[in-house]
């Protein structure tokens, strides 16, 4: 347990110098943004006000892409640590399977007596094993030992040993997914049942802390180009039309499970970004209907065959799905890295009110 808090902290504190070294600047980068509009609105007309709020409104942007970059590469770090991690495993489950196997042979060719300094060896490599990955180790009669993963997935068997192997993610192929090899079969993924060890800390770290802080990067994205655009549609260009999006329409996603065997395909729409949560969610389909989950706080909605409207989302979902089939409805993971100014020229500002009234 001690190993696995402290990776989770250490991963934790990382992520929070980086939120900490550029909140500064976004706050202050939006003050420039809003100093800016100000300036537009005092002098409607003039191009230079105009650039100058282009530019404002582009560094935002970028300092929000290079944000969700960052974050991105920490889970770069992660998945580099994981693959270390399967390897070591690995080996010293094949060493457990090797040294089960000439413990046996010892005590047999010395009328029972324990092979002390083979023990010790092995006692070694099951405690290294543990600072890893949550195990549970259990002794036969013949002195070998069993190690079992997961929700109880043999790692070790006497003299027999499975292999850990990084699939891709069932919804991002770089969320990677922990799977334990089976003889005769697919890999079993075991990442929701992994307890304990470095393994687990950077699993928690990812998919709750790193994945949390995105998805909170990613709604203030969204929210910002919803907002503005709404707003800025209200308001007369230079030539008198109506104003166009400001900043480019980010589309939250739906993710598709890559298992799944139907042929239905799931949208997802905002129509309330002031109701939209950093959440994801999960559609799945029980046969008859389905059922949406907010991975956050585990809520559970049946929906039938859809659509619904929730927390600002309306999620629809074409017929032909199989029995099992699922998705990721994801409003704001990753919307930073869309985040972009359209408007290129400074006449299409919309910063004209669209009525004038004048004295009779």
């Amino acid at each position: 347990a001690a190993k696995h808090f402290e990776v989770f902290s250490q991963m934790a504190g990382k992520l929070d110098d980086l939120l900490a070294e550029q909140e500064g600047g976004v706050a202050t980068q939006f003050e420039r943004l809003f100093s800016s509009i100000q300036d537009v609105s005092n002098n409607p007309s003039a191009t230079p006000e105009r650039q100058v709020l282009l530019g404002e409104a582009g560094a935002l942007a970028t300092q929000f892409r290079q944000l969700d970059t960052a974050m991105a590469a920490m889970n770069d770090q992660v998945n580099v640590r994981l693959d270390s991690m399967v390897q070591e495993i690995n080996a010293i489950a094949k060493n457990v399977a090797l040294l089960n196997d000439k413990i046996d042979s010892a005590r047999a060719g010395s009328a029972g007596q324990p092979p002390n300094d083979l023990l010790d060896q092995r006692d070694l490599m099951l405690q290294n094993l543990s600072e890893y990955i949550g195990v549970t180790v259990t002794e036969q009669s013949n002195g070998q030992v069993n190690i079992l993963v997961g929700t109880g997935q043999p790692l070790v068997v006497g003299t027999r040993y499975e292999a850990l192997a990084l699939g891709p993610g069932r919804y991002d192929s770089v969320a990677f997914e922990v799977e334990i090899e089976q003889a005769a079969g697919n890999p079993i993924p075991i990442t929701e049942s992994i307890s304990g060890g470095i393994m687990q800390g950077l699993l928690r770290f990812r998919d709750e802390t790193l994945n949390g802080a995105r998805q909170e990067l990613g709604l203030l994205a969204a929210g910002v180009t919803e907002t503005f655009n709404a707003q800025h549609k209200l308001g007369l260009d230079l030539a008198g039309a109506a104003g166009g999006n400001f900043f480019a329409p980010i589309a939250p996603v739906a993710a598709s499970d890559y298992q799944n065997t139907g042929t239905s395909v799931a949208s997802v729409a905002i129509t309330d970004i002031s109701k939209v949560q950093p959440t994801d969610y999960k559609l799945y389909y029980n046969g008859t209907a389905w059922q949406l989950t907010n991975q956050k706080s585990g809520e559970t909605n049946d929906i039938g065959l859809g659509p619904i409207t929730i927390d600002g989302l309306t999620i629809g979902v074409t017929a032909g799905a199989d029995i099992g089939d699922s998705y990721l409805i994801r409003p704001a993971y990753r919307a930073a890295s869309a985040f972009r100014v359209e408007i290129t020229q400074t006449s299409k500002i919309a910063a004209a009110a669209p009525l004038v009234a004048s004295a009779p």
